[in-house]
């Protein structure tokens, strides 16, 4: 008799769909992209979050974001406001001037819950989680990565479940 596959995060989410990368000056970075590719962001937004949770505790999550669609999104971010936000440890903690990937987004899942329980099994926390700016009435939930992939993990609930 055939032994049953174990399920696997990949079974879940098997496409990046954006790349994120967290800066000190967003103003700079888009000139950046504007000087050496000639590219426009698609939008310029200041995104205040309805909620965000950081390791569990809620906080004001907000962030200037710029997004370029070039065959994959690629979004840049600057922190917004004095709390603690993965963004801003991003930018403590990286090395260099802190232009680095910050996460890899994967496709939208309805059930986070299955997908968070399979990163547990391997040891990964959820490290900030909060109220999608993308899909309404679902949730961003980034997994802390950082140690084993040197980046974060997204996922975001496609809100209907």
């Amino acid at each position: 008799m055939a032994e049953e596959k174990k399920l696997v995060p990949l079974d879940l989410v098997d496409k990046i769909i954006q790349l994120g990368v967290v800066v000190p000056d967003l103003e700079k970075a888009m000139e950046g992209m504007r000087r050496i590719l000639g590219a426009e962001p698609v939008f310029v937004k200041l995104m205040d979050y309805p909620w965000v949770e950081y390791f569990g505790e809620r906080v004001d999550g907000k962030a200037r974001i710029a997004s370029y669609h070039l065959g994959i999104e690629l979004e840049i971010m600057e922190p917004v406001g004095d709390c603690d936000l993965a963004w801003k440890d991003h930018l403590r903690d990286a090395p260099g001037p802190g232009y680095a990937l910050h996460h890899v987004r994967f496709n939208d899942v309805d059930d986070v819950e299955e997908f968070t329980a399979l990163m547990a099994e391997r040891g990964i926390k959820v490290y900030q989680e909060g109220a999608s700016v993308v899909n309404p009435g679902g949730k961003f939930v980034y997994y802390d990565t950082r140690e084993d992939l040197g980046f974060v993990i997204e996922v975001v609930t496609t809100g209907k479940k």
